[in-house]
């Protein structure tokens, strides 16, 4: 985008961190001031790394009853109250590559019940899955694991399970495939990663999609919004 005036600016008006524009200043000799985005963004607080999610690049594995709204804030899965994994899905990227996902969820979980979301991938003929997950339990405690699952409806085994312990609404995640082995990282910030689990890369599937996946187990309907999805 070439420069232009605060004031032509519009609610739908796409930014790049490096665009330029004008900040009027009446008080000053100098009637207006050239800023970056991003000069004007470290000024104003952190820069968060969120790359918009484009809802179109996504295709359905197990929909059953599930359904996705989109918006600003990004692509909301609404998941309805079973306990199969309902996921969208991108055909898995020539290796090596790397998917960073930042997301929110919101569920509730009667006692004995469990709910998952995570990010990882799908083999397209057996469909089966293997996911980064963070696990709802019913004390409102959640685990972190590398999971296997034969479908969405049959899980299979953990690869490792852990305590998880998060603040914050964002849960960022990152699955990444170098030709030799699968990896799985998880992070505070989105920049800064630490690898939770590595397997060879065929190990249980041959990954021919990524996918970020959630369910409800027997709870009440889930809320899981993709609200950053970047592919490096």
């Amino acid at each position: 985008m070439s420069d232009t005036k605060v004031s032509s600016l519009t609610d739908k008006t796409s930014l790049l961190s490096t665009d330029t524009f004008y900040i009027v200043d009446p008080t000053s000799l100098t009637p207006s001031r050239k800023l970056t985005l991003s000069n004007l963004i470290k000024n104003l607080g952190p820069i968060q790394p969120f790359t918009p999610p484009i809802d179109a690049n996504f295709s359905w594995r197990n929909q059953g009853g599930a359904s996705v709204v989109t918006g600003d804030y990004g692509i909301t899965m609404i998941i309805p109250s079973t306990s199969n994994i309902h996921s969208r899905e991108i055909v898995a990227p020539s290796t090596p590559y790397t998917i960073t996902a930042g997301f929110t969820y919101a569920t509730t979980t009667p006692s004995g019940g469990g709910s998952i979301f995570g990010l990882g991938w799908a083999n397209n003929a057996a469909g089966s899955y293997a996911l980064l997950e963070v696990q709802q339990l019913f004390n409102a405690q959640a685990i972190l694991t590398s999971s296997k699952w034969t479908s969405g409806s049959v899980f299979s085994a953990h690869y490792l399970t852990n305590d998880f312990y998060f603040r914050g609404p964002i849960v960022w995640m990152q699955a990444s495939d170098d030709g030799a082995n699968r990896i799985v990282r998880f992070s505070a910030d989105g920049v800064n990663f630490i690898t939770y689990h590595s397997v060879a890369r065929t190990d249980f599937l041959t990954p021919d999609r990524v996918v970020w996946a959630g369910n409800a187990s027997s709870a009440s309907n889930a809320l899981l919004n993709l609200v950053s999805w970047k592919q490096t």
